[in-house]
């Protein structure tokens, strides 16, 4: 088991470190923009639409393989 075995079997809690650390940074950006004023309503509208922006291209990608 070379270093590419390692890796490979690290990944998945690389991962999961990667995607804490995007729900933490979702929630700063999430509170600070309630702090400021934005309605709930429009900030679940603008997290919708940039997941649907960042998520299509794997789809796409995905899809057509």
């Amino acid at each position: 088991m070379g270093l590419n075995g390692k890796w490979r079997k690290a990944m998945p809690y690389m991962a999961m470190v990667f995607l804490q650390f995007g729900f933490a940074g979702l929630f700063l950006i999430s509170v600070a923009s309630l702090r400021q004023g934005m309605s709930h309503y429009v900030l679940v509208v603008y997290r919708n639409a940039v997941a649907a922006v960042v998520m299509a291209p794997f789809a796409l990608w995905f899809e057509s393989t």
